[in-house]
C-alpha cells in the first residue's frame, strides 16, 4: 500500500523552507519537491499541515491534500497500466502531474478502491472495515447481475434491484441494506465532490437507507 507524508526540508530554518513530498510504495521511499514553502513555526509537523495561523493556510492545506489523492491515484492506475514500478517512472508520473496536471477520470470502482485506500489511516478501524465489507456486497451483486456498476448506472432501477439482492436472495436485514446504502451515500457524495461523478441520483428522496426499530 502507497502512502504520502509531508515534511520541510530544513525544519529547524529560520526561513521558508520547501515542502517536500515523501512516497512510500513497496519499500521504496521517493522524495517530490511539492513547489511549496513555509516557515518552520508556521508548520505542523504532526499532521504534517500548516497551521490555521499561518497565510494562507486553508488553500495551501487544501493544495495538499488534494496532492496527495492525486500521487495515490496516480500509483494505483500505474499499477495496472505499467507493471513493476521503478523510482524512476514514479517520479516522472507525478511530476509530469504536478508541472502539467492530470484529468484521467477515474470509475467507479478505481475510485472507491481509492478512496478505502486513503482513509485507511483517517477513520477508525471499524469505520474502514463496515465500508470494505459493504463494497464487497457491491462486488458480489455485481457478479450475481452481471451488471457493472458505474457512476452513471446507479439509478431508481439499481436500488431496487440491490435492495432485492440483499433481502431476498441474500435473506439479510433492511437494517443491514440501509447501512450499505449510507456508505453508498457517503462514497458517491465524495465522488461528486471530487468532479469524478454528476450523478445526482443518489440525493433522490426515494434512494434513502431504511432503519427499522
Amino acid at each position: 500500500m502507497a502512502s504520502v507524508n509531508f515534511h520541510l526540508r530544513d525544519n529547524k530554518s529560520d526561513k521558508e523552507t520547501p515542502i517536500i513530498l515523501y512516497l512510500s510504495h513497496k519499500g521504496q521511499r521517493i522524495k517530490i519537491a511539492t513547489g511549496e514553502r513555509i516557515h518552520p513555526r508556521n508548520w505542523n509537523s504532526l499532521k504534517q499541515r500548516a497551521k490555521k495561523s499561518a497565510t494562507q493556510a486553508m488553500s495551501l492545506n487544501q493544495f495538499l491534500k488534494r496532492m496527495a489523492e492525486r500521487v495515490i491515484e496516480i500509483i494505483r492506475k500505474l499499477k495496472v497500466s505499467e507493471g513493476a514500478l521503478s523510482p524512476a517512472i514514479i517520479r516522472s508520473k507525478v511530476n509530469q502531474f504536478l508541472e502539467k496536471g492530470d484529468e484521467t477520470k477515474l470509475d467507479f470502482h478505481q475510485f472507491v478502491q481509492t478512496y478505502l485506500e486513503q482513509v485507511a489511516n483517517e477513520k477508525s478501524k471499524s469505520v474502514v472495515q463496515r465500508y470494505g465489507i459493504h463494497y464487497k456486497h457491491l462486488n458480489e451483486f455485481e457478479k450475481a447481475s452481471k451488471l457493472r456498476i458505474e457512476f452513471e448506472s446507479i439509478d431508481l432501477r439499481f436500488y431496487e434491484r440491490f435492495k432485492h439482492y440483499i433481502i431476498a436472495k441474500k435473506q439479510l436485514s433492511e437494517n443491514t441494506f440501509g447501512s450499505i446504502i449510507k456508505t453508498l451515500k457517503i462514497l458517491l457524495g465524495e465522488a461528486t465532490a471530487k468532479g469524478y461523478n454528476q450523478n445526482l441520483i443518489f440525493k433522490h428522496k426515494k434512494f434513502k437507507k431504511i432503519d427499522k426499530p
